[in-house]
Order: C-alpha cells, then structure tokens, then sequence
C-alpha cells in the first residue's frame, strides 16, 4: 500500500537563462524551452525574449554514475 505523507508540487520546473548577446536574464517554463542531448550531456535551449536568438542553459551530466 502506498500512503501519500506529503503532497508535492506539480508546477512546471522553472529555468533562468542569460542571453550573452544583449545581457537578458529571463525565467521559461517548460512550455517554452526544450531538452536536448548534446555530446557534453544534456542542454536546455530557448529564444531570448529581447533579441530573439538562441539561448542554452547547460546540464552537464557526469556519466560515472548512471
């Protein structure tokens, strides 16, 4: 039987991302980015809100331990 102790929270996970083009710092949710498998791990890619270009927030995964 599993008992549910605590509720968790279902809201989107919320990412920050830093355009190094024109200097934004924005937040997206996960309607608005997308995960992709890069060769050093896994990236989380988007467009910047003020000039439109392509913005990645990298995850870098160490593969010792999967």
């Amino acid at each position: 039987m599993i008992q549910i102790i605590r509720q968790g929270n279902l809201k989107s996970p919320v990412i920050r991302f830093e355009c190094h083009r024109c200097n934004c710092v924005f937040e997206a949710d996960k309607d608005d980015y997308k995960l992709i498998l890069t060769s050093d791990g896994l990236a989380y890619i988007t467009d910047c809100p003020h000039c439109h270009k392509r913005v990645a927030y990298m995850m870098t995964t160490d593969r010792r331990y999967i």
